[in-house]
């Protein structure tokens, strides 16, 4: 056996012994809720910043095996495999699924003006001034 072979073999043996990463993760949002929650603040975070919806996805998959999918689904009126067709990251949720989950897990969204709509440059040749008797009304022709 050579050294590669064997080294796989140890890595192999040890894989077997650990626990799966989702493992690990739910038995630790059962032993501390506010682990979990705190996930769940960041993930919304990084999805606000970043725009990928993958890991909070993923998180709220986890979050949903530890508080049970049945009792997830009474909560939102959501099926069972609507909730895990949402979760599993097979298709894109619906803006709808997404909210009714985090409203079931105690969270509310908010939506905040972003002030990063450059204003488009008005082209004088363009605008043209109407007078009426009783106001007066700029207009710009597209």
């Amino acid at each position: 056996m050579n050294k590669t072979e064997s080294k796989t073999k140890r890595l192999t043996a040890l894989a077997r012994n650990m626990p799966m990463w989702d493992d690990f993760i739910i038995e630790e949002f059962k032993k501390d809720p506010e682990f979990m929650r705190g996930a769940v603040e960041d993930e919304l975070q990084e999805y606000a910043q970043s725009g990928d919806i993958r890991y909070l996805l993923s998180t709220l998959r986890d979050v949903a095996a530890t508080k049970g999918w049945v009792w997830l689904a009474n909560e939102t009126g959501l099926s069972r495999p609507t909730l895990y067709e949402a979760l599993h990251g097979r298709s894109k949720p619906k803006f709808e699924t997404v909210t009714k989950i985090l409203g079931a897990l105690g969270f509310k969204m908010f939506f905040v003006a972003v002030d990063n709509i450059k204003p488009q440059p008005v082209n004088p040749a363009k605008t043209r001034r109407i007078t009426t008797r009783t106001c007066e009304i700029e207009a710009r022709e597209a």
